[in-house]
This record gives C-alpha cells, sequence and structure tokens, in this order.
C-alpha cells in the first residue's frame, strides 16, 4: 500500500516542531487534525467504541501496538492518498511547510502493517519502505484586493 507523510529532517512535522517555528500550532488543534484518540477510523480499529471512551493517549497507542505488532516508538503516522493530506494541511499550509524544508514522502507499507482512519493512517515503520520523494507544486488562491469605493465588503 502507498502511504504519504510529511517529514523533515527525518522526523513527522509534529515531532520535529516545524509547525511551531512557521507559527502553524493550528494545525494541531483543529477538528481537521484529530490526534489518534480522536480520529473515530483509528479508535474502531482499536477496539474502542467511540472517542469517550478512551481515557488517555497511552491506550490508543497500546491497542495500535499490539495490532501493528511493534513498538509505540516504530509507529509512524502519514496519510492514504492527498486528499486526505489536503483535508489535513490545506494548500497554504502545505505550501509554508514546503518552504520550511518539509518534504512528501511516498512510503511502501504492506497492508497488513498499515491501520486506516478517517483522517490519518497509521504504520509500522520496521516494514515500510520509502519508495518516493515527490514533488509537490501548489497554488496559492487569494481573493482580489481591489473594492470599488461605497461597494459591501463581502
Amino acid at each position: 500500500m502507498k502511504i504519504l507523510r510529511l517529514e523533515h529532517d527525518g522526523k513527522g512535522v509534529y515531532s520535529s516542531g516545524v509547525l511551531y517555528r512557521i507559527n502553524m500550532p493550528n494545525s494541531m488543534y483543529d477538528n481537521r487534525t484529530p490526534g489518534p484518540g480522536k480520529d473515530l477510523g483509528l479508535l474502531k480499529a482499536a477496539g474502542f467504541k467511540d472517542a469517550l471512551s478512551v481515557w488517555d493517549s497511552s491506550q490508543i497507542f497500546s491497542r495500535l501496538k499490539k495490532i501493528l505488532d511493534c513498538n509505540e516508538l516504530d509507529i509512524l503516522f502519514g496519510f492514504l492518498n492527498e486528499y486526505q493530506m489536503l483535508a489535513w494541511f490545506n494548500a497554504a499550509d502545505l505550501g509554508a511547510l514546503i518552504n520550511e524544508g518539509v518534504k512528501v514522502l511516498e512510503y511502501d507499507v504492506p497492508d497488513a502493517s498499515v491501520i486506516i482512519g478517517e483522517k490519518q493512517v497509521v504504520f509500522d515503520k520496521n516494514v515500510a519502505r520509502q519508495s518516493a520523494e515527490l514533488t509537490v507544486r501548489y497554488r496559492q488562491y487569494t481573493i482580489p484586493t481591489w473594492i470599488e469605493e461605497g461597494s459591501p465588503i463581502v
């Protein structure tokens, strides 16, 4: 299975601290970007009924590592495809990250070593093989900056 992952200096964008350096902390607390204990797909795969049944994040990690048969430190997060990635980081976010040296990497991972969530995927880095570094071209869409005198600002 092909998995996309954003990395900076060999670490994910959260653990590398790049989000804080470019003042993007909202990406850590947005409904678009749930932690593993709030992603209903991961919770269901781990045997939890809902997000309220997880009291602390160690519970979800404990179950995910058991399913993947790996250590917690070997669990990596990524995206199933570019649509899932762009639902997490919009084009402007992605552009800012790339400008800071973040790379979009593609990994080949055996299907049995991937857990698919609603917003993200989790996989075992021990069996993942980096297959490509993707070049990302993005467009920054802007609202026209002209306003005619007397026209309402919409």
